[in-house]
């Protein structure tokens, strides 16, 4: 089946929250014990199915470290959604969340999808983040939230259908007005129809 949409998600969020690894079990199902930090930019691709139309997602993985903002912040452009990621175990990495979506609106436009994500909740007996204030921070911002665990895969892809059904559904109105074929999504399954998953590590002066 030939690819209709392509749709571009970043993964933001402090060094350490596991964004390398949300992406690995999201697109290849691996949990990869102590994988180093990223450094630049990797990206990877998952070829999904929704109603009858066919989208290839790209999620870019971004480095969280301060000295690689200046050239992984160039990577938000064009994006379509976002998640957020913080760590329950460390609260400064929630709290830094504010800063890190200050500076994703910068490049995005305003209907960009973002998914508040607090990483390692197979960790509950460390959290310092407590749910209910996440939950009312997303809240009052307007943006889907879930507790994940990379190491398990608990609501990874719960996470990032949230993210697609709403680009998905603004994409489409915007690409496709008149068009009969594409439906409204919300609250359908995302069903995965190709099994395509390529990670590329961009290349340059941080590679």
């Amino acid at each position: 089946m030939e690819t209709e949409y392509m749709y571009k998600i970043v993964l933001i969020g402090d060094w350490g929250v596991g964004k390398t690894n949300i992406l690995s079990q999201y697109t290849r199902g691996e949990f990869v014990l102590g994988s180093a930090g990223t450094i630049g930019v990797q990206f990877s691709t998952k070829v999904l199915q929704i109603d009858n139309v066919v989208v290839k997602v790209q999620v870019w993985d971004t480095a969280g470290q301060d000295k690689y903002r200046a050239i992984t912040s160039t990577y938000y452009r064009g994006a379509h959604g976002a998640l957020a990621v913080y760590d329950i175990t460390r609260a400064d990495t929630f709290n830094r969340l504010e800063i890190w979506l200050k500076e994703l609106k910068e490049y995005v436009k305003d209907d960009c999808a973002i998914v508040v994500v607090g990483n390692k909740s197979d960790l509950p007996n460390l959290a310092e983040v407590k749910t209910e204030k996440a939950m009312n921070f997303a809240k009052e911002n307007g943006y889907a939230f879930f507790e994940t665990s990379a190491l398990n895969a608990s609501n990874i892809n719960s996470a990032f259908d949230a993210a697609i059904q709403q680009i998905h559904l603004i994409q489409s109105k915007n690409f496709t007005q008149g068009n009969t074929l594409i439906k409204q999504i919300t609250g359908k399954k995302i069903a995965v129809n190709l099994n395509e998953q390529t990670l590329v590590k961009k290349k340059g002066c941080c590679s």
